[in-house]
């Protein structure tokens, strides 16, 4: 299983983004078939203050709140891993770099 991207995904938004903003769509392969090849996206670290959310099933990442201008962090760099649903799981994951434009 491998992410179709770079090693490290690096987007940017800027900080008035609304909530709900799709900031990225991450997407993962796996040669398996029926469940065994369905994957779940989670997000691991780096989401602080709960900024954004990923869809678990799609991988589309979004504006999960405001990135108010006193509190906004210049720059996320999220892990995301992608598992399969194997009765062995297999995983891998990735760096997302998330820069907040002024």
């Amino acid at each position: 299983m491998d992410f179709l991207s770079s090693p490290l995904i690096q987007t940017s938004l800027h900080e008035t983004a609304e909530v709900g903003t799709q900031v990225v769509q991450l997407v993962a392969v796996d040669m398996d078939t029926g469940d065994a090849g369905r994957i779940s996206y989670t997000l691991v670290s780096g989401n602080v203050g709960g900024a954004f959310t990923l869809d678990p099933e799609t991988g589309v990442l979004r504006v999960a709140r405001r990135l108010e201008r006193h509190d906004v962090h210049p720059e996320y760099t999220l892990v995301v891993r992608a598992s399969d649903h194997a009765e062995q799981p297999l995983s891998t994951t990735v760096p997302v770099h998330v820069q907040v434009r002024p």
